[in-house]
């Protein structure tokens, strides 16, 4: 114990000391089923902090996707690409191709925001459906319509 008191403070290399010499005094046989039992306390402690974390982990992916996602179409959004734009990992060359709704204002005026909202969902399907694995659509909503 003498090797760790330079790295332990005094209160606890005290309670560690007492607590071997307690265990020194208690028969092999007790020693161990009280290790056993730490063991097991230990393990099981392991085990759901590592089940906590895969379920934070899960949250914080469904979130970023919430985030990241077009609620209307499905769609990446503006914040997926801004952090697209900013990884370094993405492939260096990069095409961008704008579409743009023409009188998307006139579909909402003539049948209401659910047609305006029926025509981008569609528009969105067929470039999805006619884009490579791995290409990234993003709509990029305007502020007004």
């Amino acid at each position: 114990m003498d090797h760790l008191a330079p790295h332990l403070p005094p209160d606890v290399l005290a309670r560690a000391c007492g607590h071997l010499a307690r265990c020194a005094a208690e028969p092999v046989s007790r020693v161990e089923d009280r290790l056993a039992v730490a063991a097991d306390h230990l393990l099981w402690s392991l085990e759901a902090g590592y089940r906590r974390a895969a379920a934070l982990r899960l949250e914080l992916a469904s979130a970023t996707s919430l985030a990241e996602r077009d609620q209307l179409t499905g769609l990446h959004n503006r914040h997926h690409l801004e952090r697209y734009l900013g990884d370094r990992d993405r492939p260096a060359d990069l095409l961008a191709m704008l579409v743009d709704v023409d009188d998307l204002k006139q579909v909402n005026d003539t049948c209401g925001h659910e047609g305006g909202a029926a025509l981008l969902r569609c528009v969105a399907d067929v470039l999805a459906a006619n884009t490579r694995p791995g290409d990234v659509l993003i709509r990029w909503a305007a502020t007004s319509s």
